[in-house]
């Protein structure tokens, strides 16, 4: 009995969650917002583009243009709730494996990036020149020329920045090279064969 009771409450769970769960909809402005499932807009069309959903939130701005303008970041929930808003940034990325976002500030060639959670805790500070996206548990990070890594959940530097080049973790182990010498690394930062 304790079984079919479980995954009778797990059931209702669900139907409730997706219950509340908004659609995004574009205005006659051209913008975007949110409808409940009756289709009663829930959040006039501001938005820039549509959602795009990852660890259950999106970035969103108002005002962003490439190239132009920096606009006002946010991250919105699926209800369409805005649960973080970013001041002074230029630029907001989806949430990766990890549970971390990159964010920005400047332009181009000067931009820096850094990393924040889902509370909108900044976890590194706009220090990097470029991060990519996690792999293995790692993102690489770049400062001038030299490569390293972070913790993909932390955001913390495990690898210090000073390789010429790097490749992505795969397997506990990447491929760098430093000095002219190429050589795989686990993910303490020592050599591995």
């Amino acid at each position: 009995m304790k079984p079919i009771t479980t995954l009778v409450f797990l059931l209702l769970g669900i139907a409730t969650l997706q219950a509340q769960q908004a659609k995004y909809f574009m205005g006659t402005n051209g913008k975007y917002g949110f409808k409940d499932q009756n289709g009663n807009i829930i959040v006039q069309p501001k938005y820039d583009s549509p959602p795009k959903f990852s660890e259950g939130l999106s970035s969103m701005s108002v005002g962003f243009r490439y190239f132009v303008s920096a606009g006002k970041w946010s991250y919105v929930d699926t209800t369409g709730k805005e649960v973080i808003t970013l001041k002074d940034i230029d630029w907001a990325g989806d949430f990766g494996a990890g549970g971390l976002a990159v964010i920005s500030k400047g332009k181009h060639p000067s931009k820096k990036f850094g990393l924040i959670d889902k509370n909108g805790k900044q976890v590194t500070s706009l220090k990097y020149d470029d991060i990519w996206s996690p792999f293995d548990g790692l993102r690489k990070v770049k400062v001038g020329n030299r490569l390293g890594y972070v913790s993909a959940e932390t955001g913390k530097e495990v690898i210090s920045v000073n390789y010429d080049e790097a490749e992505d973790f795969k397997d506990g182990k990447a491929l760098v090279k430093k000095d002219g010498r190429g050589f795989y690394i686990g993910k303490t930062g020592k050599e591995v064969k």
